[in-house]
């Protein structure tokens, strides 16, 4: 391979493409990407699998929707989306890709350049599907960012580094990046329509109303946009604002359409416990296109009141079941009433005799409330959720914990009934609280792992030279005794990339996608090898509708 040149190495997609290769294609031996037992005929293969370009399968009479992701070890940050209907049994296609494109962006607010942050997302791609690129914008050289793109149809978040009522929060929509492009500047004075019609300057008025407290500047208020939440303005409020009439300065919108925003606000009453309050909604448009796009607009003069919380120390503790003691357990509370929102954690983690302090929101009416002991992951205790009500008075709540559940098991092959080893299992808690645990089988395909008592998802992973696509399950961490999984061969993708001259490129990492209930699913991830061809064993489709 002539791996110097640029072309030929990023030339696979964005030029030449992807060809049929079900013929011809060669075998290779066991310990290469993707290999997995190589098959001559359908006789090599057990009964519910065919000889699919070398290699045993099962194929599927489904159909179904894929997404491609596609990275260079030159650009790993640069995703290469492409979409397929996969056909079991068939190569992905011929496809073309264009050449990346160098760009240098620019951002601008009221004439000024700024600092800051983008969030660059393909406007096609898949909810779920990891389309993001990042860049960094300074005020150094005009703030400029040169990245490498693929041509296409782009929605960009602008993040000023400098959150105050100047600079919001930008979102624009649609930015298109061609072959031909070389500067795109992101102004706010032509806004998120890239035709420049009905944008406008937009301004909400409101009188505030502060608690009288010494520590009110400790308070934020975020107006967002309900329809797209990237655009979003955040304030530090300050005892000066107080019953003062102010101008709050939201990104430049298409005012075409109807616009509803939410007002929020954030209040951290001590270093540990924070208050989130809604305060009301509002809508702004439409206006009509003879108007002009330069206007102003200026919402209602918006009352906001926001209320003076008080907080008290509160008193739990944890007991343990066993000898083991208690301490070391991170203690959160989160609360839910009408338009209030809070969260506590405890000042310390829990002592050796369980005992843990939290601050409680004071004058709130008694309502659910959630209590979160989490132990790490490596600790014999097992974490656990609580629902309770709130407040309570001090020592009025404890929290009984026992030991982890161990749960052994074994990983095998469905199709030869033989042990995997080296296989991957990650647990990881369905309701997000605490830490995900990763094991390896051992020679034998056994595994033993500690679970708290609640439900885990569950990701089995064999060795890529496989051929076992992961597996994903539940597990309930309270049925303890012998877990034992299978990994069952599953659909070929596959497909070989050259460049322009017919040379292969190798190492080109290629995820596989498909849409499940509105968002994306990784199904599996593999690398071209030397032959430019890449393999990728995914569940049978049947099972992914």
């Amino acid at each position: 391979m002539k791996l110097a040149r640029l072309t030929y190495l990023l030339g696979c997609l964005f030029a030449a493409g992807c060809s049929d290769i079900y013929d011809g294609i060669p075998v290779f031996a066991l310990t290469e990407v993707g290999a997995d037992i190589a098959c001559a005929s359908n006789s090599d293969c057990h009964n519910d699998e065919m000889c699919v370009a070398y290699r045993c399968a099962i194929v599927s009479k489904e159909s179904i929707d894929i997404a491609l992701r596609m990275s260079y070890p030159q650009a790993p940050d640069v995703p290469v989306i492409s979409y397929h209907q996969l056909t079991p049994g068939e190569s992905i296609g011929d496809f073309t890709m264009p050449q990346m494109q160098n760009v240098r962006i620019y951002a601008k607010y009221k004439g000024e350049w700024i600092n800051g942050n983008l969030s660059i997302t393909r406007a096609d791609a898949w909810p779920g599907l990891d389309a993001e690129q990042k860049g960094q914008l300074s005020i150094v050289e005009k703030n400029s960012f040169q990245m490498q793109m693929v041509p296409g149809i782009y929605n960009i978040t602008v993040f000023p580094a400098d959150t105050s009522a100047e600079l919001p929060t930008m979102y624009f929509e649609n930015v298109e990046i061609s072959s031909e492009s070389n500067e795109i500047i992101l102004d706010s004075a032509y806004g998120t329509d890239k035709n420049g019609a009905g944008i406008s300057d937009l301004y909400v008025r409101y009188h505030i109303f502060l608690p009288t407290r010494s520590d009110s500047a400790d308070i934020s208020l975020t107006i967002k946009d309900v329809a797209s939440p990237a655009s979003t303005a955040h304030y530090a409020l300050s005892s000066a604002q107080n019953d003062n009439l102010t101008s709050i300065r939201m990104p430049p919108q298409n005012l075409y359409d109807t616009h509803e925003y939410q007002v929020l606000t954030a209040q951290k009453v001590t270093p540990t416990l924070t208050i989130n309050q809604t305060l009301n909604t509002f809508k702004i448009g439409p206006v009509p296109p003879e108007d002009g796009r330069d206007i102003v607009v200026y919402g209602d003069v918006l009352p906001i009141d926001i209320n003076a919380f008080a907080s008290t120390e509160i008193r739990g503790r944890v007991m343990s079941s066993t000898t083991v003691t208690p301490a070391g357990a991170s203690v959160t509370i989160a609360g839910t009433t009408d338009n209030l929102s809070w969260t506590s954690r405890s000042h310390e983690e829990t002592s050796n005799d369980g005992y843990f302090i939290v601050d409680m929101p004071q004058g709130l009416p008694k309502s659910d409330c959630e209590v979160r002991i989490v132990y790490p992951s490596d600790s014999v205790l097992a974490s656990r959720t609580v629902k309770t009500k709130c407040p309570f008075d001090t020592d009025q709540l404890i929290v009984n914990v026992s030991p982890k559940n161990v749960i052994r098991g074994s990983v095998f092959n469905e199709s030869t009934s033989a042990p995997v080893d080296n296989a991957r299992l990650y647990f990881s808690p369905s309701d997000s609280i605490g830490g995900d645990i990763e094991i390896t089988t051992a020679g034998n395909g056994s595994f033993e792992v500690a679970l708290d008592d609640k439900q885990y998802n569950v990701t089995i992973s064999a060795p890529r030279p496989d051929g076992l696509p992961p597996t994903h399950i539940q597990v309930d961490g309270t049925n303890v005794g012998i877990l034992n999984l299978s990994l069952k061969r599953g659909e070929l993708v596959y497909g070989s990339c050259h460049d322009e001259d017919g040379d292969p490129i190798g190492d080109v990492r290629t995820e596989v996608y498909v849409r499940q209930n509105g968002t994306a699913r990784r199904l599996n991830v593999s690398e071209s090898d030397i032959y430019g061809t890449f393999r990728l064993f995914i569940p049978m489709l049947s099972t992914l509708r």
